[in-house]
């Protein structure tokens, strides 16, 4: 009888790399948006941190444990309350809001939500109206806060540094958020860009190193970039430093600001 031979142990198989890393910061995130989650309904909480610190990843992997969370990624220059319905009404296939109507519209979406689930807006900072002759205006996020109010749904501001200006703006909503475990990320620490690398079996010291320099000038989303580019670079193989250093290279990322 002939030897049954298994193709798929003979076959080349690209390496699983990267993916979802629990650093320290998407601990800290989960943390919050769990507590947020465990709290009944209600309850805003905030996450601001520098770009590229992880925190839409984190919100992800949230989102794949809670499916019936709502993410809302706000773009830039559709700031509002009017367009923030809009947005949710056409997630929610519920049509098109009447401008005449917000609050209406507004515990409509809430309801459709549900009591005790979650929303949770991405780029949140963005929600914010921007005025190049006078004062921001912040109101869209209160009412995302009487949604919150008056439906009994969750609502996660996630964002950049920005949002620390709610302290002024808002200050009664700020000391909402501050009692939900706010997660506030200044720098990118050196144990996350660690983890990334690891994640894409990048071990040697002097590539650490390299990739901590990364992580300074696009968070963990460069040291995700350059590790996987290492990967090229190497051909396929664990990335060696010299692989690294040319990944960095090939990508240009102290050319960015002319350094």
């Amino acid at each position: 009888m002939a030897d049954i031979v298994k193709l798929s142990s003979l076959e080349r198989t690209k390496p699983m790399l990267g993916g979802f890393v629990k650093t320290e910061v998407a601990v800290e995130i989960l943390r919050t948006l769990n507590k947020l989650e465990a709290s009944g309904g209600g309850q805003m909480a905030l996450i601001a941190g520098q770009p590229g610190c992880g925190k839409t990843k984190a919100m992800w992997e949230f989102k794949c444990e809670n499916p019936q969370a709502i993410i809302y990624s706000v773009t830039a220059g559709e700031g509002g309350a009017f367009c923030a319905a809009q947005e949710l009404m056409r997630t929610l296939d519920m049509g098109e809001p009447n401008a005449r109507r917000l609050a209406a519209e507004r515990r409509r979406i809430g309801d459709r939500i549900g009591a005790g689930n979650m929303l949770m807006l991405d780029e949140a900072q963005y929600i914010v109206q921007h005025n190049t002759r006078g004062a921001d205006s912040w109101l869209a996020l209160e009412w995302f806060r009487s949604m919150a109010d008056e439906c009994g749904i969750n609502v996660a501001l996630i964002g950049d540094l920005f949002l620390l200006g709610m302290e002024t703006a808002l200050p009664q909503l700020w000391g909402r958020v501050s009692t939900n475990r706010p997660v506030i990320i200044r720098e990118t620490v050196k144990s996350d860009a660690e983890a990334i690398a690891h994640s894409f079996r990048i071990e040697h010291l002097p590539s650490l190193q390299m990739l901590r320099s990364v992580s300074k000038r696009g968070g963990l989303r460069q040291v995700s970039n350059v590790s996987r580019h290492s990967w090229v670079v190497s051909g396929g193989k664990p990335p060696q430093p010299e692989d690294v250093a040319a990944a960095i290279e090939d990508l240009k990322i102290f050319d960015m600001r002319g350094k």
